[in-house]
């Protein structure tokens, strides 16, 4: 709602039509996936929606220094191409893709965890001493 404020006319609110058509615009320009710096270039950058909202949280905290009231996205635009086309800042926005492990570990490593989780189990109760040894039998048998 706060970004839709930076289109309303100083002395009175913004149009429901025009509203709707601007929220139609952004989700238009979001689903899309990607951004260009404007209309006029081809040249375009993958562009999440963490992006665009971060785009719009920059622009919400620049508002003062901004020419309002705004007429189309063409600024938000361009603050998107921005952080779009610095890896760093689209590596501070955008959460670490899932399934992808923050470590690697040997496969070693990665056995003796298993074999210290099931220690746990055990000790834990979770399982019993019998099926503690079962588990870690067949985990040595597939190493």
């Amino acid at each position: 709602m706060a970004y839709l404020r930076l289109f309303s006319p100083a002395k009175r609110g913004l149009r429901t039509s025009r509203a709707i058509k601007l929220v139609e615009d952004l989700v238009q320009l979001v689903d899309s996936g990607s951004v260009t710096r404007d209309a006029r270039t081809t040249d375009s950058k993958p562009a999440t929606a963490v992006v665009w909202a971060t785009g719009i949280d920059q622009m919400l905290a620049q508002r003062e220094r901004l020419t309002l009231p705004l007429e189309n996205h063409h600024y938000l635009r361009a603050v998107v191409y921005g952080i779009a086309s610095d890896p760093q800042q689209v590596a501070k926005v955008q959460p670490p893709r899932p399934g992808k492990p923050r470590s690697r570990m040997t496969a070693q490593q990665l056995h003796q965890e298993q074999i210290g989780r099931i220690n746990s189990d055990v000790l834990l109760g979770i399982l019993s001493k019998e099926d503690g040894e079962h588990r870690i039998t067949e985990l040595g048998a597939s190493v």
